[in-house]
């Protein structure tokens, strides 16, 4: 059995466009951008764990 919360390893690029900082983790293709790198990076964090969670069914 495998642990959901267990960290793996990633593969994320980080380019810079028009400014911004841009992020992308390669394995799902979720990206995101930031002012900085750091913002970039924990933006993606975060789009990560919504594009991850589990959604409950709905009862109809």
């Amino acid at each position: 059995m495998t642990n959901p919360n267990a960290t793996r390893p990633t593969r994320r690029t980080v380019t810079r466009s028009d400014g911004w900082f841009v992020t992308t983790d390669e394995d799902t293709g979720v990206a995101s951008q930031g002012k900085t790198k750091v913002e970039a990076l924990e933006n993606l964090a975060e789009a990560l764990r919504l594009h991850l969670r589990q959604v409950p069914e709905r009862d109809e």
